[in-house]
């Protein structure tokens, strides 16, 4: 088993003591380790050869995260990005102390954490592939139960705010999405009005 490996496999172990569980592909999984292969499918998409980092980024951008409520912060939206910050933090650290574990180097170790982080985002490809790949997992699985219990001004919002962090293949892929026609319909409203497809 090669250094890769055995760090993917790491990550997916601890994801698999996610309490939560889903459906995928037939089986009754973690949703953590869920949401951890639908981001390395997604990069793969963009890369198929991508590096060990971003591999590694991609399975780890989750690891823990039920260990990090968000019930833990304040209402509001100062609450809620002060969860996100910290929760970024808190995924490049689990991931780092495996990859050291596991004879990663210091210079490896860091650009993992700086793409978890979402460090030089716009700038930084690797970087910018992994916030795609959340961004497509976000509009064509979360999409749906978000616009079951939001208003319609809060899903439009969300839409809008993804959409701007996405890159021009990303926003590329998003538009070819097979998704029910409610959700298309609603991030065409979300994304015409401000000329945002490309």
């Amino acid at each position: 088993m090669n250094q890769l490996v055995k760090v993917l496999s790491a990550i997916d172990n601890f994801n698999k003591n996610d309490p939560k569980m889903e459906e995928f592909e037939g089986k009754k999984l973690p949703s953590e380790l869920v949401y951890s292969l639908r981001v390395t499918h997604w990069v793969k998409q963009f890369n198929e050869n991508c590096s060990d980092e971003l591999l590694i980024a991609a399975r780890g951008v989750h690891i823990g995260r039920w260990e990090v409520p968000r019930g833990g912060y304040p209402l509001g939206l100062s609450g809620y990005y002060q969860w996100k910050t910290y929760l970024h933090q808190y995924h490049a650290k689990k991931v780092s102390a495996i990859m050291a574990l596991h004879g990663y180097g210091i210079e490896s170790i860091k650009t993992v954490s700086d793409i978890i982080m979402r460090k030089k985002l716009k700038e930084n490809m690797e970087t910018q592939m992994l916030e795609d790949a959340v961004s497509l997992i976000f509009l064509e699985v979360q999409l749906l139960p978000l616009m079951a219990k939001a208003t319609e001004e809060k899903v439009l919002n969300a839409i809008v705010k993804t959409w701007a962090k996405m890159s021009h293949e990303g926003k590329k892929k998003a538009l070819e999405l097979e998704l029910p026609s409610d959700a298309l319909a609603i991030i065409q409203k979300a994304i015409k009005p401000l000329c945002l497809v490309f």
